[in-house]
């Protein structure tokens, strides 16, 4: 099984405004067989890592 990570995603304010409010990600299966995909994502409070998106496709 595949397991990718983009680590941390620097949102960084420009003129007080984020400019980034959405992520796109394209998963591609060119087999016959039939898999599921987790897509986990999380945001940083300080050193915290706080879940906010747990979708699971079959």
């Amino acid at each position: 099984m595949a397991e990718l990570t983009a680590g941390l995603i620097d949102n960084a304010p420009i003129n007080g405004t984020r400019e980034t409010t959405t992520f796109a990600v394209k998963v591609s299966n060119d087999d016959t067989d039939e898999v599921s995909v987790e897509i986990v994502g999380y945001f940083t409070s300080g050193t915290t890592k706080i879940m906010y998106v747990l979708e699971v496709f079959f």
